[in-house]
């Protein structure tokens, strides 16, 4: 996955000259104002919540066959303000993608690009699997069909794609990434076209015929290739996408099943104080995967850019999820995520109290054993600020999930770099409300 930039001065962000676009409220000074980055003093002094109440989400009954405790289902808090403007801000955040990131690639084919900058760069269907899905939300259909269009060139009999194409229409990388194939299913399914929907049905057959969903443990693999059998990544698979699913195919209830069984151990090991956060590479049984079985790029215990797609996969299956034993362990999963980025924003007196919040606290790489912050050069305000601020509404601090909400209404696009656009939007469009009413 590719890593993300933004230009840093000591103490402060500094904007790009793209940056200084105006369309989500970019501060004209070339840095965000301190109104957003640092909060009050006595900011976790409790204040009553002002226009709509929060959407609490009262616990279902449990059932005896079920193995979470349902009472203990987490609120969410997102009131429909909140999703309104999130909503307004996706619509603006898509349009500003579309006109810096897609190309056209003849033949009535688009795709994306990794590089505003330099026009006609590589394409990653990492982004155009995700730039489908917000076709689809945003109901702009004639431009899916050119991205189905450019697809097209790519799939497999199986109905797979290769995850990197270069700028010359070759093939950079054959390898099918399992995040990507699912988000790409997933937005083929949603959509109101039956033969798509038919693509997304020959997706998930492909991604099982290939073992890239092992047929030992029904985890999805990290890769189709078979020297991966035993490697995952625990930011690949969201719930409520595993639920959509089912609904095509009942065996991905094993899937979803098998899925929350992985995050269980992970939890453990989290809440043992062994990992500080979700690691990249685990294997089946959720140990961390030795060193030199790492594929390449070598990262190994770090809390790297793949971290940012945990809270927003959770949150779909918090917020979405129609199964309460599902919702129950998604909003568990995405309360880890929020304690995480918690623990890097939240300022503290000697105390112990929290008195001020500062996004640029948070940074782009951190080891996994320690949370201390890895060596070399790190930048604030990344994809990472996106997915805390989604992360934060499940946070029992109000001032906290305020704070966080303005900062993402706030951040400027674009972005030094398309990842960070890109999971911004996604970040907006899960919490505008587009994708369904919010499950009580």
């Amino acid at each position: 996955m590719l890593m993300a930039t933004q230009e840093q001065k000591e103490g402060q962000i500094v904007l790009s000259r793209r940056q200084f676009f105006g369309v989500m409220g970019a501060v004209a000074t070339g840095a965000l104002t301190a109104d957003f980055l640092v909060r009050s003093q006595n900011a976790s002094a409790q204040t009553p919540t002002l226009g709509p109440q929060p959407i609490i989400c009262e616990s279902p009954q449990p059932s005896p066959s079920e193995q979470l405790n349902l009472s203990s289902e987490l609120p969410i808090h997102l009131t429909p303000e909140m999703q309104g403007r999130a909503s307004e801000a996706f619509d603006q955040g898509y349009q500003v993608f579309k006109s810096l990131y897609l190309i056209d690639a003849g033949d009535g084919a688009l795709r994306t690009q990794f590089d505003a900058e330099k026009q006609g760069s590589d394409t990653a269907f990492e982004y155009q699997s995700i730039a489908e899905i917000f076709a689809v939300y945003q109901g702009d259909f004639d431009t899916l069909d050119r991205f189905y269009r450019y697809d097209d060139r790519y799939r497999q009999p199986n109905g797979l794609t290769p995850w990197w194409i270069g700028s010359n229409g070759k093939v950079k990388d054959e390898t099918v990434v399992s995040n990507v194939s699912m988000y790409m299913a997933y937005a083929r399914l949603i959509s109101p076209d039956e033969e798509r929907k038919q693509d997304g049905r020959e997706i998930l057959q492909g991604l099982v015929d290939t073992s890239t969903i092992n047929p030992d443990t029904d985890i999805p693999q990290a890769f189709h290739w078979p020297d991966s059998h035993n490697l995952t990544n625990p930011a690949f698979w969201s719930p409520y996408i595993l639920e959509r699913f089912a609904q095509v195919d009942p065996y991905w209830n094993q899937v979803s099943e098998a899925t929350r069984k992985l995050m269980a151990k992970v939890d453990r090991k989290i809440e043992k104080g062994d990992w500080v956060y979700f690691p990249k590479w685990i294997d089946m049984e959720g140990h961390l995967t030795p060193k030199d079985e790492v594929p390449p790029p070598p990262v190994w215990g770090v809390v790297d850019y793949d971290a940012s797609y945990v809270p927003l996969n959770q949150a779909m299956g918090a917020l979405y999820c129609e199964d309460p034993v599902a919702r129950v362990d998604a909003r568990k999963q995405l309360s880890i995520t929020n304690d995480f980025f918690y623990s890097k924003i939240a300022i503290r007196n000697s105390k112990g109290d929290v008195i001020d919040y500062d996004i640029n606290r948070l940074l782009d790489g951190y080891d996994l054993f320690t949370g201390k912050k890895t060596p070399g050069q790190h930048w604030p305000l990344t994809a990472w600020s996106s997915s805390a601020a989604v992360a934060s509404i499940v946070s029992e601090d109000q001032n906290y999930r305020e704070y966080m909400f303005e900062m993402l209404m706030n951040m400027p696009l674009p972005s030094d770099h398309p990842f960070n656009d890109l999971m911004r939007n996604f970040s907006l469009l899960i919490l505008s409300g587009k994708m369904e009413e919010v499950k009580n």
